[in-house]
């Protein structure tokens, strides 16, 4: 299985730099959405802090455009299923990559990455300011779920990058 990247605090600018000079604007809670859907698949899910926000990304095994649909919810239910997946935190953010699990399909630039379980944590930081913890929520025709517990309901914003032979979904969720 794949272990997810956490970037070390040290190697990243210290979370106490002043917030006043904070590039959020425009950044807001409501709900944030691209499409279209690709086969390419989801490799890896990280996170890294920064001295204004906390920063979530889902690794597509694919130079590809991706489709994504993020926003806050009461509680994220498992695909299916049905079931709440719970995370820790004061508000979730329901993710929805369109892209299936890679684990699930034929691999990729990981072929190793073994199928992640429904309500898997994937990540767990529980000291950051705004990412608590993100656990799988299922994968559904070709369409991936995440839980995204975040401290508060923050301002958050969604962009896509490519390097590499990758597409990046992310997801940098504010402090204040």
């Amino acid at each position: 299985m794949t272990t997810p990247l956490l970037i070390p605090a040290a190697a990243i600018e210290p979370v106490a730099t002043a917030m006043a000079g904070c590039a959020t604007r425009g950044w807001g809670t409501g709900p944030k959405t691209l499409a279209p859907m690709t086969q390419d698949e989801v490799d890896n899910v990280r996170a890294g802090r920064h001295s204004c926000f906390d920063r979530v990304v889902f690794d597509i095994n694919g130079p590809v455009r991706v489709a994504y649909t993020v926003r806050y919810v009461p509680a994220v239910l498992s695909d299916g299923v049905g079931t709440p997946i719970r995370v820790t935190g004061g508000a979730v953010l329901a993710v929805g990559v369109h892209a299936p699990d890679s684990g699930a399909a034929s691999g990729g630039h990981q072929p190793t990455h073994k199928p992640w379980t429904c309500g898997q944590t994937l990540i767990n930081t529980p000291g950051w300011q705004g990412v608590r913890q993100v656990r799988f929520a299922g994968e559904f025709e070709g369409y991936s779920q995440y839980a995204v517990g975040t401290r508060a309901r923050l301002p958050f914003r969604v962009t896509t990058w490519t390097s590499s032979g990758y597409t990046h979904v992310i997801i940098d969720i504010a402090h204040r």
